[in-house]
């Protein structure tokens, strides 16, 4: 069914051939998911006018690395480091079952019925064997089965309307053979994998030295997305460059669980941005480009005082933050071409900000873009569309129907409305609390990680 949509007289943020951002009051004017036209005096017969007076009219954000299973985990990592992230969070997944991917039989499924874009990243991983007496892992992260359901996926990619959640892959058993990664990475990519991703950690806990391993087996290119990448080395960095690989930087859980600084605002030609845990932090991609932006800037600020200097300009600018929230990560995810800006032919995704609110008014005239990474919160967010549909409008999340299979053109299954979702959230987070309770002891499994992990304990201290 074909819809048509008309954003009236908003604040429209596009972005020149130097992905420099313009602003502009205007009209933009969707047919179906792409974008038609942007320019003033336009006017449609039927559809959906939506008033845009006095509002922001930007990109969607492009948030990618993000672990969405992690919901009902939200609240657990205020106080955790890297290694209590692993015991408490990335190894929960042993507890989940098919229930905690909402309704769905399939966390595809619930991806598609959330109706955001997504490249879904099939991960092989790691999972905890016993809990105690003895924490032990079970390595066999590619047993038969794993792959046998790659297979099957990769048959079907993409999935839902317009193919709008696409399949990609991510691994981080850097540790096993050259020849096995070989052989898996040119499996995925012969398949169709959209995307690899992959965590690139080197810090004092310990190091994954992936961008080592994937140059020498030859494996690092464009469609390779490392995730924090932060102390790498200059020439590790100038190699990423040259290949054309990318880096998520995800500022909250980097600053907070020891990876080290964000390497995003030096490195902005390879760099995007991620929410990484939204059991850590929250969802809202501004709150990352001004922690990267700030960060950034201390940093800088940092160096001009170690010399005895001052700086005679700011160095990183608001619009650099944005844009890795917007142009630049989908550059780095490989769709710059569809998404990451407002302009004619690209797909529809777009969020609206109210530019009166408390938080906005007078910010939301004098510097959009200043309002959006500096100012706003999720309260601001008016509206939200995504491949041409509106999924929150009048601030509120508009219902969601589940698709009957990851087909194109399933039917619609059961509609679900967020008071709904927020009651199987909580009853998933008390199930897996009860669960926990059982066999859990955060002491057992924490030694047992720095055992399996091969970490330095003489590297522990509680002050330097």
């Amino acid at each position: 069914m074909s819809s048509t949509i008309l954003l009236k007289g908003g604040t429209i943020l596009t972005h020149n051939e130097d992905g420099k951002v313009v602003s502009k009051v205007a009209d933009l004017l969707i047919q179906d998911s792409i974008i038609q036209d942007i320019a003033e005096g336009l006017s449609i017969t039927g559809g959906t006018t939506i008033d845009c007076a006095g509002k922001i009219v930007s990109p969607g954000f492009i948030d990618t690395h993000h672990h969405t299973w992690q919901t009902q985990l939200r609240g657990v990592h205020a106080n955790d480091t890297l290694l209590d992230y692993f015991h408490a969070g990335n190894f929960m997944s042993t507890f989940y079952t098919s229930d905690d991917a909402f309704w769905a039989d399939e966390a595809i499924k619930a991806t598609i019925a959330s109706g955001i874009r997504s490249i879904f990243a099939y991960t092989p991983t790691t999972r905890v064997a016993t809990w105690k007496p003895e924490f032990q892992l079970d390595h066999n992260s590619l047993a038969p089965w794993v792959m046998e359901t790659w297979d099957r996926l990769a048959a079907s990619n993409p999935f839902g309307p317009n193919g709008r959640v696409q399949l990609g892959f991510a691994f981080d058993g850097m540790y096993l053979p050259d020849k096995l990664l070989q052989d898996l990475f040119g499996k995925v990519r012969a398949q169709g994998s959209h995307l690899i991703t992959t965590h690139a950690v080197n810090c004092s806990m310990f190091n994954t030295h992936t961008i080592a391993k994937l140059s020498s087996c030859d494996l690092l290119g464009p469609d390779i997305l490392l995730s924090h990448a932060n102390n790498m080395s200059s020439e590790e960095l100038n190699l990423l460059r040259k290949v054309g690989a990318h880096i998520s930087a995800t500022p909250s859980t980097e600053l907070q669980m020891g990876h080290g600084d964000p390497v995003c605002m030096d490195a902005l030609d390879c760099s995007s941005l991620g929410v990484d845990c939204h059991s850590a932090c929250s969802s809202f991609m501004p709150t990352q480009m001004m922690l990267a932006l700030q960060t950034g800037r201390a940093e800088r600020h940092r160096k001009f005082h170690g010399a005895g200097k001052w700086p005679n300009s700011i160095g990183h600018k608001v619009e650099d933050a944005f844009n890795l929230g917007t142009i630049l990560g989908a550059k780095a995810i490989g769709l710059d071409k569809q998404i990451g800006s407002l302009q004619k032919g690209k797909k529809a995704d777009i969020v609206i900000f109210e530019g009166t609110t408390s938080n906005m008014v007078a910010v939301s005239e004098r510097d959009p873009v200043a309002a959006i990474v500096l100012h706003s919160s999720v309260r601001d967010v008016s509206t939200v569309i995504v491949d041409g549909v509106v999924r929150k409008r009048d601030g509120q999340l508009l219902k969601v129907n589940v698709p009957q299979n990851i087909g194109p053109d399933a039917e619609a299954g059961p509609s679900y409305s967020w008071s709904d979702i927020a009651r199987e959230i909580t009853k998933g987070m008390r199930v897996l609390e009860d669960s926990k309770s059982h066999s859990y002891d955060p002491e057992v499994a924490r030694e047992g990680i720095i055992a399996a992990f091969h970490m330095d304990r003489s590297s522990a201290a509680d002050h330097v």
